[in-house]
């Protein structure tokens, strides 16, 4: 999947009509939606301030990494996570491969609002299993509320604000227990995937080496050279004599680095 840049104008007509309100994320719930990894309503809304479930977060996800699902419910993760519902294959895939836990009971709670820690948790769980490197792009912060952060996820919510994926709100806290939007969720899963999907870079168009110049030169050189030996010259040797004739310096060629 080729990753989409949201900086080049289209003509896709009006896709959602809610979007007013969440105009910082168009261009991620867009982008995803060209994906096919995000949907909205059937009335045409997306409703970008409605929360979104831990079972909901958890398809987008695996979907943004486009890994190939599990289909073996034979050793099932959970005890709340059926087979035959809709969120079953990317919960299963999920817990494969380390991204969800779940709780101490063996639930998982599919229905339940996700946080924003046990988001940041996801997506950084999720790049540990494809092996992928956060790079920083910034100096890490203490949030205002960075006590409240539950220990597990410190970590992870560090390691994506210095990845440019997640921000505070405007009084510098991250609010790590508070529901995540649906437009949160596009704007951290578009930046998320974009970096797991760079657009290709160009490669510089092929110049004339200074090798094969300097190659060239000697070459003509050399041509040149052959064809002066070949012509008589017209003056006289010089008489031997007890004082060496003055010469001038032979230049020598530089060495050139291989």
């Amino acid at each position: 999947i080729q990753p989409i840049d949201p900086s080049i104008p289209t003509d896709t007509p009006v896709i959602f009509t809610d979007l007013n309100d969440a105009e910082w994320s168009e261009s991620a719930i867009l982008g995803l939606y060209e994906l096919d990894i995000i949907g909205g309503y059937e009335d045409k809304s997306f409703r970008p301030n409605n929360s979104i479930t831990r079972a909901e977060f958890c398809k987008i996800l695996v979907l943004s990494l486009g890994v190939e699902l599990e289909q073996d419910y034979s050793q099932a993760e959970f005890t709340d996570v059926v087979e035959d519902e809709w969120y079953a294959p990317y919960v299963l895939t999920a817990a494969k491969g380390g991204i969800v836990s779940g709780y101490e009971n063996g639930t998982f709670m599919p229905d339940s609002d996700i946080t924003r820690e046990e988001a940041a948790a996801m997506v950084c769980r999720s790049a540990e299993y494809l092996g992928v490197d956060l790079n920083s792009v910034r100096l890490n912060i203490n949030f205002e509320d960075e006590q409240d952060i539950a220990e597990y996820a410190v970590g992870y919510v560090d390691n994506l604000y210095m990845a440019g994926i997640i921000n505070g709100d405007e009084n510098g806290c991250f609010r790590p227990f508070d529901s995540i939007s649906r437009a949160e969720t596009a704007k951290m899963l578009w930046d998320y995937y974009n970096i797991l999907n760079p657009p290709p870079t160009e490669e510089p168009e092929a110049t004339e080496s200074s090798e094969t110049v300097v190659g060239e030169r000697m070459a003509l050189d050399d041509e040149d050279t052959a064809e002066e030996d070949l012509e008589p010259t017209e003056e006289p040797l010089p008489e031997e004599s007890g004082t060496p004739q003055p010469t001038e310096p032979i230049e020598t060629a530089e060495p050139t680095e291989e």
